[in-house]
């Protein structure tokens, strides 16, 4: 059971609670299986009309099944090879501004597979995941429009690019990552990820919302055309010891058609850089 130490401006007094099985075997991986429900939340959910028009309590009652793949090692001739399936089912009731009640459905799913070819110079392992995070149809009553609840668990997880996992919160999207791992040595490590993301429904809420714009005669959400952002980010690391890692990096996100498209005064790439230090005591 999870209750979340919010800040007090954005509290949405969520509770979580569930179960989780998962099986797992060091020589070949491990698989699994969660139920998690929310009995309690006032988290609002973009609506039709976003930010103009949101749905009250949109979180509250909210059914996730999530289960997990990851697997290595089953092909004796290729003993590096790994694949990676996870899925994410999400039910719940919603109540629009009208008064109106709608059933929710979204889902979300991730693909994956690596190879680490440790015979080559540098040890690089190859990595390529595809993830879609439903969106809201506004043709449809159905409100199919993914929450992530609390997503992350690193960049090479849930964490869609150093920018993309601040900017499109896995909600209304699809990403496509291909990541490269190099060791300079035990203690020095490289690492290159290139993101390509973009919406799963066009005109649809984006983030929490953002997107909304005015036509000659309506009022429209999220972006007409599906790209989004490519973005490069290279990252390095270096191990002191088990206790004590060091870490720099440098992300750049280049607008694609769909930000285009909603920005007449034009678009420019975002920068992020950033040094941690993580030490465990």
């Amino acid at each position: 059971m999870l209750e979340p130490d919010e800040a007090p401006e954005a509290r949405t007094d969520t509770r979580l609670q569930g179960v989780a099985l998962e099986w797992e075997r060091a020589e070949v991986g491990k698989a699994g299986i969660a139920w998690l429900n929310v009995p309690r939340s006032k988290a609002i959910y973009p609506g039709n009309l976003a930010p103009l028009d949101f749905i009250d309590d949109g979180r509250d009652g909210l059914d996730t099944w999530h289960g997990w793949l990851s697997v290595s090692g089953f092909v004796p001739a290729a003993p590096q090879f790994g694949l990676r399936a996870e899925f994410a089912r999400q039910r719940n009731e919603i109540t629009r501004v009208g008064g109106d009640r709608d059933p929710m459905r979204a889902d979300a799913w991730m693909l994956g597979a690596s190879w680490w070819a440790q015979a080559l110079p540098l040890a690089p392992k190859f990595s390529y995941h595809y993830a879609r995070f439903s969106g809201d149809d506004p043709k449809t009553s159905v409100y199919e429009r993914f929450d992530p609840l609390y997503w992350g668990n690193g960049l090479d997880n849930w964490w869609f690019g150093a920018n993309g996992a601040y900017s499109w919160l896995n909600a209304n999207l699809r990403a496509e990552r291909f990541i490269i791992d190099a060791y300079l040595s035990a203690q020095d490590i490289l690492q290159f990820q290139y993101v390509r993301a973009e919406v799963d429904e066009i005109n649809s809420p984006v983030q929490f919302g953002q997107g909304a714009r005015f036509t000659s005669n309506q009022l429209l959400v999220g972006v007409p055309k599906s790209g989004l952002s490519n973005e490069s980010y290279l990252q390095y690391s270096r191990i002191f010891n088990p206790k004590l890692i060091a870490t720099a990096f440098v992300a750049r996100s280049s607008p694609r058609d769909g930000l285009q498209a909603i920005a007449p005064k034009g678009t420019d790439p975002w920068i992020t850089i950033g040094v941690g230090v993580t030490a465990s005591f």
